[in-house]
């Protein structure tokens, strides 16, 4: 081989080791910045992962209401109500010593007390109200009484209004009670069954022979007036001797003979219960029947849920 042949071999080998060499340096550097990458991504995880346990082991519980305690304070708060109503009602001078050790101010006891006080016929809750103001709660109680003033047998229905104090779970009257008015809008609705029902056809007739066996005790089973799907016996405790269907309406008009064998009516049969000739108490009964291939009907249910109309009724 001759001397430039030599020389040029040498460059070629040289220059080859110079391009490995940099690109095996090239290779480092790019692991050294993937290792840091990776550790910072590491060291930033774990710190994410410490912050959000101290989080949840800081962070304070949700404080769990006492359900208990909570009703059983409701029921004092309700009973010391209508106990301190019942005595301000019904008391005289010789009550007052009872109502002055439940009020929290003596001053707000009366300087006279009538002497032919008011006869309560009943009374209950019809609102309570409450605001909490540190160690102190207020309730607010309207209780509904019907009384009966000295002068007039009449008895009316009034509201009174209670404001309670409770501190340290002891109660007091924090004033004398007010009358009130007291009322709730009305429910302008109406049970969805609109078609009369002969009481004299076949229906009205399976519906007045159940009746009278269901109702009235003694009268025997059910079994020729109910569908096996019926469940249910005779009310056995019924004080009732006799049962009288007085009307019945249907969910749609049906026509009572031609009417689709074994599909289900929804009814509302008006019964008429006696304990005597003069002493009966007429009771409204959701029933749901059906027609059977030969042309009689049977109870397939006494039921609970009473169909409604869609829509609201205008008020009165």
């Amino acid at each position: 081989m001759s001397v430039f042949a030599a020389a040029k071999s040498f460059l070629a080998g040289m220059t080859s080791q110079t391009g490995k060499a940099s690109a095996r340096m090239f290779s480092d550097e790019q692991l050294i910045r993937t290792i840091k990458r990776t550790t910072y991504l590491a060291w930033g995880t774990a710190a994410t992962v410490v912050a959000m346990i101290f989080l949840i082991v800081l962070k304070p519980a949700p404080v769990q209401m006492d359900a208990a305690r909570e009703f059983a304070t409701m029921q004092r708060v309700q009973f010391f109500s209508t106990n301190f109503l019942t005595v301000w009602l019904t008391g005289g001078e010789r009550d007052a010593p009872t109502v002055k050790e439940m009020v929290s101010d003596v001053s707000v006891l009366p300087a006279k007390w009538g002497t032919e006080p008011v006869e309560i016929a009943d009374i209950n809750v019809a609102d309570l109200d409450r605001i909490v103001d540190g160690s102190k709660t207020e309730w607010w109680v309207t209780l509904g009484v019907t009384v009966v003033p000295p002068a007039s047998a009449a008895p009316q229905r009034v509201y009174y209004l209670v404001t309670v104090i409770e501190q340290d779970e002891s109660l007091r009257a924090l004033t004398l009670p007010r009358i009130v008015e007291h009322s709730r809008p009305a429910v302008n609705v109406m049970a969805d069954v609109d078609s009369p029902v002969s009481i004299t056809s076949s229906l009205g007739t399976a519906v007045a022979q159940f009746s009278s066996a269901y109702f009235t005790a003694g009268e025997g089973t059910l079994g020729r007036y109910v569908s096996a799907d019926f469940d249910g016996t005779p009310i056995a405790s019924s004080p009732y001797t006799s049962a009288d269907v007085m009307a019945i309406r249907s969910k749609g008009s049906i026509i009572v003979d031609e009417h689709e064998v074994g599909t289900p009516v929804r009814l509302i049969v008006t019964v008429r219960a006696g304990l005597s000739l003069t002493t009966f108490h007429t009771m409204d009964v959701p029933m749901t029947a059906h027609r059977t291939d030969n042309g009689t009907w049977l109870i397939d249910s006494v039921d609970t849920l009473v169909p409604v109309v869609d829509q609201m009724l205008p008020a009165n």
